[in-house]
């Protein structure tokens, strides 16, 4: 799953997603889930950064990954 933002952040992307249960909708239970957020720059007009979350099928959370600064 994947939540875009505009001059914001990778956070706040992360954060809209986690609001909307947006894990909840998506995950069947089956398969692990990540959730991403990504933040583009208008000034680069490129991503600016990324932030993601990985779920087990079980919905722990067992990793976080994000683009190195």
């Amino acid at each position: 799953m994947v939540e875009f933002k505009l001059d914001k952040s990778a956070d706040a992307a992360l954060e809209q997603a986690d609001f909307g249960k947006y894990k909840e909708k998506y995950s069947q239970g089956k398969q692990d889930l990540v959730v991403l957020g990504v933040n583009f720059s208008s000034d680069s007009r490129n991503i600016s950064d990324w932030k993601g979350d990985v779920f087990s099928s079980s919905g722990e959370k067992v990793k976080t990954i994000q683009s190195e600064v």
